[in-house]
């Protein structure tokens, strides 16, 4: 189970830094977009598979595979934190502000919208 996980966790890093290079609002905005949406998309994708996996339409080498393994490491709550602390040190706190909010409920939300759609299907 280690190395699955493992090597899932190298493919959900090369592709967080690919969405995260593809991001075209990467350079035009001084908002941290990118991560935003790849920490909404993370949680949007646990949530289904949390579903999944509630449901035993997946057993547990699959959740660890691509929970804790690919989608753990497609989802950064360290380049979250040094974002934010950058934010804070140019003393844009009503980015910050937004930054932290939009984070946690949207992907709170994402989470809860997608497992609640596996739940029903």
């Amino acid at each position: 189970m280690i190395i699955g996980t493992a090597l899932m966790g190298a493919i959900g890093a090369c592709l967080r830094f690919y969405v995260g290079q593809l991001a075209v609002w990467r350079q035009a905005s001084r908002f941290p977009f990118s991560t935003l949406v790849i920490n909404v998309l993370g949680s949007a994708l646990l949530g289904a598979l949390w579903g999944l996996y509630e449901q035993l339409l997946i057993n547990e080498w699959v959740w660890q595979w691509l929970g804790v393994g690919l989608l753990g490491a497609f989802t950064t709550f360290s380049t979250f934190s040094y974002e934010l602390l950058q934010l804070i040190q140019q003393k844009r706190i009503g980015a910050a502000s937004a930054y932290i909010l939009a984070t946690v409920i949207l992907g709170v939300v994402a989470a809860a919208v997608f497992r609640a759609a596996v739940l029903f299907l």
